[in-house]
Formats: structure tokens, sequence, C-alpha cells
């Protein structure tokens, strides 16, 4: 769509930016990409598919844009330093240290710090999606009009992908950095422009062969620019978020990003959107649709895909396999609590793993009366020990183990902790 200049300018100056600006739609696209993402995910990863908590993990993905300027943090340059908007951090610093730090930190064995931990880990999600978008890896703040591709996402939201395999994980800055990389080449043209027309041919003049420079004769930087038509001016002594429409690549000199996508179909484009213009390896072919739809073939199912993927390896981090073996409570002679963990293994893999109390009657729970319990806990093999936080209902146990050692290499810590309270129950 063209701009409307006049009007762009005094949105800036006022900042008269409804919310959904900046940003996926948080209601459709945010919340579809994250549901979808859920369904590559296999059934033994029941928190992510059942229990609520999949809602939990929507609605911190709808919800990470509020307040507005929260939009300003999803920005990430993987070419330019700083990588974030001016003065705010980038959308990869921000999740690091504050989204995905909260879901880390916050998770724990009660509902209520999953619901929390769970929305975290969708507002980290958000920022994961939020970079699958080429204007938000281009410093393309889109304040007016809204973003050409977004709005397509958002129209299209009912023929979102459902992706075909989780892209698995092993650390957040690499992952974010694929998603970013793809996201930016896509919108990245080679183009070489002249002060004479006609203008030397490359892939940005293959694509649009009207592209012309235009002399005004006013003072700088008014005094030429280049023009598309139906694509708009590139006033090259202008800030890009000013009156631009495309513009040159901040840092990557003769490649160009376009932010007017959805009115004029390029005459070519490159055969592989995902990889640099090449004559000889990825030449131009004929093309009859936008940009727009060139973007949401090739990035959508992406985003479902790494999204799958930090859904996943989130619960692997949280929920990693139990260090503890098993636990039993007693109280003088009588065994007042006995639960272990049990493998089901197939093809030398944990394909679940069961907690298993010992003690039925009255789910597992006798209670304690004040006085003296001494608490046994088993280590898995290879565990190296060094603190054991112990929680006895809502009362934390202060205790010295003593950490003995029981063949085949597990740990045993026993403790003494005499209780004053009043009777506490085993849960």
């Amino acid at each position: 769509m063209n701009k409307n200049n006049f009007f762009k300018v005094l949105l800036i100056i006022f900042i008269l930016i409804p919310h959904t600006v900046l940003c996926h739609d948080n209601v459709s696209v945010h919340t579809t990409l994250t549901e979808n993402a859920s369904l590559l995910i296999d059934n033994s990863y029941q928190e992510l598919k059942y229990f609520g908590y999949l809602n939990n993990i929507k609605n911190g993905s709808k919800t990470e844009d509020e307040p507005f300027f929260n939009c300003l943090k999803h920005f990430y340059n993987p070419y330019t330093d700083p990588s974030g908007l001016v003065g705010y951090p980038d959308a990869i610093t921000y999740c690091k240290t504050d989204r995905w730090k909260g879901a880390i930190e916050l998770y724990d064995y009660t509902n209520e710090s999953k619901i929390e931990a769970y929305e975290y880990l969708g507002k980290s999600l958000h920022l994961l999606q939020d970079l699958s978008v080429p204007s938000h890896v281009h410093h393309d703040g889109h304040i007016y009009p809204p973003d050409d591709y977004e709005e397509y996402c958002k129209d299209n939201c009912l023929n979102l992908s459902n992706g075909n395999s989780i892209r698995e994980w092993s650390d957040l800055v690499i992952i974010f950095n694929e998603m970013a990389h793809l996201a930016y080449e896509v919108n990245r043209f080679q183009g070489n422009l002249s002060s004479a027309n006609p203008q030397p041919e490359t892939e940005l003049t293959k694509m649009f062969p009207d592209l012309q420079w235009i002399w005004v004769g006013l003072e700088p930087p008014f005094s030429f620019y280049y023009s598309i038509n139906d694509v708009g001016n590139y006033y090259p002594f202008l800030d890009p978020l000013s009156l631009n429409d495309w513009w040159e690549c901040s840092s990557d000199y003769g490649n160009y990003y376009i932010e007017n996508i959805d009115i004029r179909k390029p005459d070519l484009i490159r055969k592989d959107l995902t990889k640099p213009f090449d004559p000889s390896t990825n030449p131009m072919i004929p093309n009859k649709i936008y940009l727009t739809d060139h973007y949401f073939n090739i990035l959508i199912s992406p985003a479902i895909e790494y999204s799958a993927g930090m859904m996943k390896f989130y619960y692997d981090l949280v929920n990693h396999p139990p260090y503890v073996k098993e636990v039993i409570v007693y109280q003088g002679k009588e065994k007042k609590y006995n639960a272990y963990w049990e493998d089901s293994i197939e093809n030398n893999k944990v394909i679940e793993r069961i907690l298993i109390p010992e003690i039925e009657n009255n789910l597992n729970i006798k209670r304690i009366e004040p006085g003296e319990i001494r608490i046994e806990i088993e280590f898995n093999k290879g565990v190296e020990f060094q603190r054991t936080d112990i929680k006895i209902g809502n009362k934390e146990v202060d205790a010295v183990l003593e950490i003995k050692i029981r063949v085949p290499a597990s740990v045993i810590c026993r403790g003494l902790q005499r209780f004053q309270e009043k009777s506490v129950e085993l849960i």
C-alpha cells in the first residue's frame, strides 16, 4: 500500500499508534502459530497439549504486546550493532534476560507456578514468531501504515500451515538467529543505483524494470530520489522510517529492503528467496504472485516449527529427568511417605516416567506430628550431590544432610528435622 506521508509524520510525532501496529495480530496470528506448534509435539509432552496449560501459553503469546511499548523490544537485525531499535534492547536480549528467564525461574510443581511460567513461555514464543517477519529483522518500525506481511497473515490466519516437523533446539540465541536470518534474506534484493537512467541491470531492476532516478533540484535531502511505480520512493539522505517506501539495508550495502509489497507483483523473482541472488545458481524466474504470498509460503512453516522446538526445549529444560529417584519419610519407626519414579523404556529411550506412591491409601498422605522425622532421598546414578531443597506441605525443611553412597553409585541423603509447628501433611 502507498503511504500517506503527511499522516505518517503526524503519527510519528504524536505517537498516535494503535497497539496492534508493529507486530503480528495478537488475537489470531500469534495464538494460531502457537496452537499449531503444539500439534507437532508428541503426546508424551502432556503439559504442552493438555491440562489447560496450552491456553496459558497462547495467552502469553497474545498479551506480550501489552503495554504497547513492549513492541519496541521485538526487533533484531542480525547484521547491525545495535541490533535492536535505538534505545531499546533487541528481541534476543529482551527474551534472554526477561521473558525466557522468567519462564525458567517461575516454573515449579504447583499449578499456580506453572500457569505463570507458561504465560512467560508464550511471551517468549511471541518474540521468536516476530522474528519470522521481515520488518522486525530489518529495523522497519512500520509505524504507519501497518506492515503488509503482518496484515496478510492476519487476513489468512485460517490458512496457516501446521508445519512439517519440530526444529530441535539446543540454544536460544542460535535458534533466534536462524529465524531472523531467514526472514532477513527473503526481503533482501541486490541493487546498484545510479544517478543516470536507465539503471544498471541488477536483481532489483529485473524485478521492477521501471526503477528510475529522479532529479528534483531542491536542497538535500530532497535534491533527488529513486522511484518504482506502485512500490514507492527511496530518498537516500533520509532516515528509512521517514518517507521511504524501500531503502538500502543497514550495514548490508548494495542490498535493498522493500516495505511496500502488496500492490505490485515483481516481473521476475529469484528462484530461491531464502538464498542470495546469483545469476548462475539462483537466477531470476517469471513471477505471478505478490511478495506477501512468497513470504507467507516461506516463513509460516518455520515459524511454527521453531515454536514447537522452543516449547519442547523448554519443557525438557524445566522437566529434566528427575535427579531424585526415591523419597522416604519416617517418623519414629513408621513410614509416613514413600514415592519413587518408574521409567518405561522402549528402544533404550525413556518414553514415560511415572511417580509411583508406595503408600496408596489417602492419596499417599499421612499426617506428621510435631517432633523428629527422618528423610531419605535417593538420587539417580551419576548425579553429583550439591544441595537439596525439601518441602513438606508448605513447610521448608532446614537440615544438614548426611551424604552416604549406596552401591552402584546412587546417593542417599539422610537428615533429621524437628517440627515445632502444628501438624503438617505430606503432599
